[in-house]
């Protein structure tokens, strides 16, 4: 993508490159030259999460896709002030695009990403955990749902477990591409074992999506995400990640685990992250004395 372009309409085959690239041209001569940089980079940012999405074109476009942007950006770890500056390139451009009756007024609602709810972090229940498990049976998606729940694997952990990583005659699993860059090793879930291929089979990855390719860290959250609104209003606030929290809950709520030891288990690189989930501990110790 570049920072010049045409517009005009071309159907159902116009590209949301094509949009981007258009508005890029029709508007630049009204912003210095350093924003439009941050423009470009920002909808280029935008443009290569589209594609982990699979949508390419203006008449996929939905009114959730804005959130799903949002959502893919934030498993990068980006701050939600960054998040939002993407979204509002991305919103600029779309609605650029209405005014040019190249998407449809009503195809994208008002664009606001409305605030996440403070306070509380998304977990299943054991209940929830079996209900979505059984739904997914047979799907290929089943098995990074259950690594994500019982092993804490972040999606692109997921995304990248190689078969050899699994070790099940010596109970571990090994994480070589974890976002700190720190390889960790762990005890595998005895659950676990119903999901896991028997015998494991000879390939590389370990997780395939219907096409038998590997998973991208977007691909994987957005088919999740298609299954989830399936199965109803219960689940609309759940998502891949969920499953991270989900671990580290039960296994708080277990009392058999330290913050310290569910924050090497999990991967943390700063343990304070797992401080959220303190409150989650049963009460052990009091200063009676």
């Amino acid at each position: 993508m570049t920072s010049k372009g045409r517009g005009g309409r071309q159907g159902p085959s116009f590209t949301i490159e094509n949009l981007f690239d258009g508005y890029l041209h029709a508007t630049e001569a009204a912003r210095a030259k350093n924003s439009n940089d941050v423009i470009l980079y920002r909808l280029r940012r935008v443009l290569g999460v589209l594609d982990g999405l699979g949508v390419k074109y203006l008449h996929e476009l939905r009114e959730r896709t804005l959130a799903d942007i949002a959502a893919s950006l934030e498993q990068g770890e980006l701050s939600p002030h960054t998040v939002r500056g993407y979204a509002a390139a991305f919103r600029a451009a779309v609605r650029w695009g209405i005014r040019r009756n190249l998407i449809a007024t009503d195809a994208m609602g008002d664009m606001v990403l409305r605030e996440a709810q403070k306070g509380r972090e998304r977990h299943l229940s054991k209940e929830e955990i079996a209900e979505l498990l059984e739904a997914l049976d047979g799907h290929v998606l089943q098995l990074p749902a259950a690594l994500g729940v019982y092993q804490g694997l972040r999606r692109e952990e997921v995304c990248n477990l190689r078969v050899e990583d699994v070790e099940v005659r010596e109970n571990r699993l090994t994480v070589t591409a974890s976002k700190n860059k720190d390889w960790r090793t762990i005890q595998l879930h005895p659950a676990l074992l119903k999901y896991l291929p028997d015998p494991l089979p000879k390939r590389e990855w370990l997780c395939l999506n219907a096409r038998g390719s590997p998973w991208t860290g977007s691909w994987l959250a957005h088919h999740l995400r298609k299954v989830l609104d399936a199965l109803g209003p219960k689940w609309s606030d759940v998502s891949f990640h969920t499953s991270r929290h989900t671990c580290a809950s039960q296994m708080a709520e277990s009392g058999k685990y330290t913050l310290y030891a569910i924050s090497k288990f999990l991967g943390h690189g700063n343990p304070q992250t797992t401080q959220k989930y303190a409150h989650l501990l049963p009460e052990q110790v009091r200063p009676d004395w």
